[in-house]
């Protein structure tokens, strides 16, 4: 057998090609961010004299810019139809950008950048490691050890699509993609371990990981809830819901604000204030998805349902009002602008119409 290193030429030739991709695609993203910085539309997306400037383009049309520039960016940073192993990764990019979902993560990274000092390549970077490894937690959410689901933004769920240890394969996988992005985009050493310290608590046992476990733990005929109802209550968690919410969604809102100003310069009690405000702002998301998921199907039985609707709204115009003082305290202008975002991202659903008597 041939020594490893001694490959066929027509394997070579793959990896030159996969390799002059890689770089163009590089010097590619460099230049989309670059237009980002200043306001550019470099995809053409938006209609001539558009102003792309935070501050004077209403927060809705400014986050519908980015999206066409966020799926381009995404599209340059994630491994592309060649890269080996060719299912994954053309499996990663239909769920990720063909089908893409809100891409609120990568947005607040990157509008946090623009307002508060990070820097745009950066942020993009960080922003997709962060929507790669949301979508993987749907992927695992999804199988049939979990949720069981079969439909996910309209389509045909991953694992039965393909198989179950294909899903787990591409949820680790995601991953992977993940952690090589932080590592190929990051500015400095300092910055690398600060965000990938983030990034595993995030995931950890006071992050997604932790927030199923307490799923799982809500499904035991006779649960031991003693210690996450003591995080709840030495954290300002008011109840079960909270402490879940808190693991599962509000942990990836903090860290995409993180990530926006992973690289500005920022002290301690600002990186705070971004934390607390994206826990926050993820909290009231989640109460946000819940009424839209009760309105689908009121009969669910889980402790999320026991919120009424008032008591939603409720909550979330307290939450709103608290961050939008503290972000607008502690940033001033470029606060207030971030808490217009914040709001946005968390709107609530138009309640259902009333029936015809």
């Amino acid at each position: 057998m041939p020594p490893f290193s001694s490959q066929s030429p027509a394997v070579l030739a793959q990896s030159a090609s996969v390799r002059s991709t890689i770089d163009g695609s590089a010097s590619e993203f460099l230049d989309l961010a670059r237009a980002l910085e200043v306001g550019a539309d470099p995809a053409g997306s938006m209609a001539a004299g558009t102003e792309l400037t935070i501050g004077r383009c209403p927060p809705g049309d400014y986050l519908a810019s980015l999206r066409p520039q966020l799926l381009r960016a995404g599209q340059l940073l994630l491994p592309s139809t060649q890269q080996y192993p060719v299912r994954l990764s053309q499996s990663l990019r239909e769920l990720v950008l063909t089908n893409a979902g809100k891409l609120l993560r990568p947005s607040l990274s990157l509008i946090t950048a623009r307002l508060l000092g990070g820097t745009t390549t950066t942020a993009l970077a960080f922003g997709w490691a962060i929507e790669l490894v949301h979508n993987a937690s749907l992927i695992l959410d999804d199988l049939p050890v979990m949720d069981d689901a079969s439909v996910r933004r309209g389509q045909m769920v991953i694992h039965l699509r393909h198989s179950t240890a294909y899903a787990i394969l591409l949820a680790t996988y995601m991953h992977n993609v993940a952690l090589q992005l932080i590592c190929r985009r990051t500015p400095s050493a300092e910055v690398h371990l600060q965000f990938t310290l983030r990034l595993h608590e995030a995931l950890g046992g006071h992050g997604l990981i932790g927030g199923q476990a307490l799923d799982l733990d809500l499904l035991v005929e006779a649960p031991d809830l003693a210690a996450a109802h003591d995080y709840g209550s030495s954290n300002g968690l008011r109840d079960l819901w909270a402490v879940c919410a808190h693991f599962k969604t509000a942990s990836l809102f903090s860290l995409s604000l993180y990530a926006g100003a992973a690289d500005a310069g920022l002290g301690e009690a600002q990186i705070n204030t971004l934390l607390r405000c994206g826990d926050s702002a993820g909290l009231v998301f989640q109460l946000a998805d819940d009424e839209s998921d009760l309105e689908e199907d009121p009969s669910r039985p889980d402790f999320q349902s026991l919120l009424t609707r008032e008591q939603r709204l409720q909550e979330a115009d307290e939450r709103r009002h608290l961050w939008r003082l503290e972000l607008g305290d502690v940033f001033g202008v470029a606060g207030e602008q971030l808490a217009d975002f914040l709001d946005l991202a968390t709107h609530f659903p138009d309640p259902p119409a009333a029936a015809a008597p």
